[in-house]
């Protein structure tokens, strides 16, 4: 965040700690959200 706000003038800050689970689901091999298996 320091390099945009240095490459774009603001101010920007962060305000808190996010966790982000990433998932990918992918159209046409379900057909129905029971057969996903996490």
């Amino acid at each position: 965040m320091d390099n945009y706000n240095a490459e774009n003038g603001t101010t920007l800050v962060g305000v808190a700690q996010i966790h982000f689970e990433s998932m990918a689901l992918y159209g046409g091999k379900v057909s129905d959200l029971a057969q996903i298996k996490g």
